[in-house]
């Protein structure tokens, strides 16, 4: 399955803080930010159009997210994939981007306009596992690890 979604916020906007006055006190929460529902709304727009009848993933997947930046700017590559894997969350693409197994992020250096991201998302396939299973973990010694 391949996904064309809008630029995200990055993780810096994605959220906000507010405090809340309390009869207990001041009390700290974190919400979605407006550009962060604004990415979730253009984000499941998007996916509804290229998507309209589609099964909801209820199993483990390989995400790999292509970055199309909107400008030339530094962009750290870890701020994007929170509000991207959300959204498809919310747009039911899958139950819960906890069955994301395996995520590979792409920056690609060309600016495109508007920026956009592209996903490619397939069935998890457990090949990784043959590197570093239990029996690496057990035994790193014999893999070169002291």
């Amino acid at each position: 399955m391949i996904i064309l979604l809008p630029w995200p916020p990055s993780v810096n906007q994605y959220w906000r803080h507010v405090v809340l006055k309390t009869k207990k006190g001041l009390r700290q929460r974190t919400l979605l930010s407006m550009e962060g529902r604004h990415f979730r709304t253009e984000a499941v727009r998007t996916i509804r159009k290229q998507f309209p009848v589609h099964a909801v993933i209820n199993e483990p997947v390989n995400v790999e997210m292509h970055l199309f930046p909107p400008d030339r700017r530094k962009r750290d590559i870890d701020n994007y994939s929170k509000g991207v894997l959300d959204a498809l969350t919310y747009a039911r693409i899958w139950t819960d981007d906890y069955l994301v197994d395996d995520l590979h992020i792409i920056r690609r250096r060309q600016a495109v306009s508007g920026g956009s991201v592209v996903l490619r998302i397939s069935k998890y396939a457990n090949e990784q596992e043959r590197d570093f299973g239990p029996e690496f973990l057990r035994h790193p010694d014999k893999h070169g690890i002291e």
